[in-house]
């Protein structure tokens, strides 16, 4: 799966079991170039990580709810409506905004 902000295209992979989940980008010290997607999920905890992120907090309609930018390691978000959270590269969330649809291409 492919996420599509402006002329760029972003690698997006699923995070679907526990594991995946739990390692998700804890140590991780190479620059971020894709997507982590975390279906069914609501609080982002990125303690661990060893790098700065962005965060997106969609509905089931892939509606942006939340935008996070440059999070910092050792935090916890939580919002209550969210269904899906998206973790993207650094400068990402520049160029979406609150209340349009994600521009996902299934491949």
């Amino acid at each position: 799966m492919y996420l599509k902000v402006q002329n760029q295209k972003i690698k997006i992979q699923e995070a679907k079991t526990f594991k995946e989940r739990f390692k998700s980008l804890k140590f991780y010290l190479n620059t971020l170039d894709y997507g982590l997607w975390f279906p069914k999920k609501k609080l982002l905890n990125t303690t661990f990580f060893c790098q700065r992120v962005d965060a997106c907090f969609t509905d089931d309609d892939y509606k942006i709810l939340y935008l996070h930018e440059f999070i910092k390691s050792e935090r916890r978000i939580f919002h209550f409506k969210s269904k899906h959270i998206f973790i993207l590269p650094l400068g990402t969330c520049e160029h979406l905004k609150v209340g349009e649809k994600l521009n996902l291409i299934k491949k």
